[in-house]
């Protein structure tokens, strides 16, 4: 059975990521800070790791640093570069400690945001383009870490300078489960249409 590790597993994205490769049938690992928050995750049959990044990095339990894909959701705003260069460490580890195991090339997705973009065109508008690979990334300043962060992995993938394969993921707005504003915005605007308000 394949193996999954989710960073941030108790947060917002990370949690139904991780629940969502449990439902479809892979051995889940949730990787987080708190113990308190490990018990939504148990219940859930997703096995919970307590630690950080740094943690991971280091270890050399088998079990804990072996894994055919690995989904980083976190981020440390108040030092986001500190932050990502530890993600990246236990990234690294982990692809060299599961390819020295298992002979097996670590997958990962790393969550970013379409955000990274900036402000593009709205409907109708004649610059209006699907994002692609190829979009230009022209995040807002308070964002340019994160954005040039999932770049340079990106490049370092393309370059062999991993361990492990890298896939950047730029959703839009994220609906769904809970801590999210979403739903009551689209019944906020479900109420507007039913009252006549356009």
């Amino acid at each position: 059975m394949p193996k999954v590790l989710v960073t941030g597993a108790n947060g917002y994205i990370g949690n139904a990521v991780a629940k969502a490769f449990n439902r479809a049938g892979w051995t889940t690992y949730g990787l987080i800070r708190r113990a308190a928050d490990a018990s939504d995750l148990s219940q859930n049959e997703i096995h919970p790791i307590i630690g950080t990044p740094q943690d991971l990095s280091l270890t050399e339990n088998q079990e804990h640093c072996v894994f055919d894909v690995v989904v980083s959701n976190t981020e440390d705003w108040s030092d986001y570069d500190g932050h990502f260069r530890h993600v990246k460490a236990m990234l690294t580890h982990i692809g060299h400690r599961t390819w020295d195991i298992a002979g097996v090339r670590t997958l990962l997705l790393f969550s970013s945001g379409c955000k990274d973009y900036g402000i593009t065109g709205k409907h109708g508008d004649a610059d209006l383009a699907p994002h692609t690979e190829s979009s230009p990334l022209n995040a807002f300043p308070f964002l340019q870490a994160r954005t040039k962060s999932a770049a340079a992995l990106l490049e370092d993938g393309n370059n062999g300078n991993l361990p492990f394969d890298v896939v950047v993921l730029r959703p839009t707005n994220v609906y769904g489960y809970g801590s999210s504003f979403y739903g009551y915005l689209f019944a906020w605007a479900d109420k507007a249409n039913k009252d006549g308000n356009k």
